[in-house]
């Protein structure tokens, strides 16, 4: 049965393969006693909840909305592929290499200290050596570059990657 919450919006699609996806949209504060936040949202798939890790309460900012509709049209596509960046399952301990965002020639091997989350409609990761979570657009598994997979730094203001120790 479908929730009987007011909804952000109701999105019906339908896929070149002929099936039909309905997506309801509710604001997080519509669950009040599971503390959903302001200004997130809980997003349910026909009759299951989306949801990260499995559990029955999560919550989502838009762009992570977005990009769950976005990942729809992949699969239907089937030959396009998201932007090289690591997954967001991606277990702590995985090797990297991230480049500095002022200095595209300075690149350091490390590993993450967690797995990448959602922080602010951003994903975002903890790698060794580094005192703040990078964007994941930063950062690159090293198994991908020795594939020869390469990745663009969006220029930006500050060096978010100090105190790396492992320069390559």
């Amino acid at each position: 049965m479908r929730e009987q919450r007011p909804k952000v919006a109701h999105l019906t699609i339908k896929l070149a393969d002929g099936s039909v996806r309905s997506i309801a949209i509710y604001h997080a504060e519509e669950w009040p006693k599971r503390n959903g936040p302001h200004g997130l949202l809980r997003v349910q798939d026909g009759e299951r909840w989306v949801s990260r890790d499995g559990g029955k309460y999560d919550w989502h900012t838009p762009e992570a909305v977005g990009a769950f509709i976005a990942e729809l049209l992949r699969e239907q596509l089937g030959t396009m592929e998201p932007e090289p960046h690591i997954a967001p399952d991606t277990p702590a301990g995985t090797r990297v290499l991230v480049r500095s965002a002022d200095d595209e020639e300075n690149v350091f091997k490390t590993h993450t200290r967690t797995s990448p989350f959602d922080r602010g409609g951003q994903w975002k990761v903890y790698v060794v050596g580094c005192r703040t979570p990078l964007p994941l657009e930063c950062v690159q598994l090293v198994s991908e570059i020795e594939k020869g997979a390469t990745f663009a730094i969006p220029k930006s203001g500050g060096n978010p990657h100090q105190h790396l120790t492992e320069q390559v």
